[in-house]
């Protein structure tokens, strides 16, 4: 194509040189040269030689096919096109999550080579006792238990896995909680799934920050599992605007008084003239 560009810019020059009577003879070199810079575009890794594109990989200034170097061909492209390139999207990576039923809350698990741990809330107005663990495709994975569940709080399960788990294999099972209501039902069952990869921790943080809610100051721990914990601390001086628990948190002439340090009625302070 670029050689029937030149071929046509060139007759073009002849027709009017013919027609205005030019010599082009006259016409130097250099000026020859210059028209075919501006005719002939050559993008790297391609160099101009003549009216043609040659390859020249090593970027030396000679046409690879002239050093006898093998080479893929790709496109000659121009300075009006563009490449388009190619974008590799990330690879998915499913998340390792422990779902249960409403009624309780897995709030934090993990697998290792011993078997599965796992953090459970009863965030339910009833108190429990969960009395086993299970899953449906590992019977090797099952604990027997008698832990108590009030309600609002956790407990920590350990389901030990007889055999032992393969370090970095998939553990992806359905799970079942059986559990008693207090003064309630018994043999009660939550159902839920799972999915683990085993050795990689996995929890989930309670909070970000320490926080107060009124007087009451709650503590934001890490905790050994890498995760951030609450821990209820209630009214402490020098937290929420607490500044005192206690008369003996004030001055001699002061009380303490919605956790505020007051004056004493009836005391008076200060120097009395004579």
């Amino acid at each position: 194509m670029k050689k029937i560009l030149f071929g046509l810019l060139l007759l073009g020059i002849i027709f009017v040189a013919g027609c205005q009577g030019l010599d082009l003879s006259k016409v130097s070199d250099g000026d020859l040269g210059r028209l075919s810079e501006k005719a002939i575009v050559c993008n790297t890794p391609y160099i101009r030689v003549g009216i043609e594109c040659c390859l020249d990989q090593n970027d030396n200034k000679i046409c690879d096919k002239d050093e006898g170097i093998l080479s893929t061909p790709t496109k000659d492209v121009t300075s009006e096109e563009s490449v388009a390139e190619e974008v590799q999207e990330p690879s998915q990576v499913q998340s390792q999550n422990c779902i249960l039923s409403p009624g309780l809350n897995c709030k934090s698990y993990k697998a290792d080579a011993t078997g599965i741990t796992l953090l459970i809330e009863n965030p339910g107005a009833k108190d429990l006792t969960i009395t086993g663990v299970n899953f449906t495709n590992h019977a090797a994975c099952t604990l027997s238990a008698s832990q108590s569940l009030t309600s609002g709080s956790s407990a920590t399960f350990t389901i030990p896995c007889t055999g032992g788990l393969s370090a970095g294999s998939q553990f992806r099972d359905d799970i079942r909680v059986i559990y008693d209501e207090t003064d309630g039902l018994s043999s009660l069952v939550n159902a839920g799934t799972v999915f683990f990869i085993v050795g990689r921790k996995t929890c989930t943080d309670e909070c970000s920050v320490d926080s107060c809610s009124g007087f009451d100051y709650t503590e934001c721990l890490m905790k050994s599992d890498g995760c951030k914990d609450k821990n209820f601390r209630g009214k402490i001086k020098g937290k929420c605007g607490v500044e005192c628990t206690t008369d003996n948190d004030c001055g001699a002439n002061e009380e303490c008084s919605n956790y505020k340090c007051e004056q004493k009625e009836g005391v008076i302070t200060g120097n009395i003239d004579a």
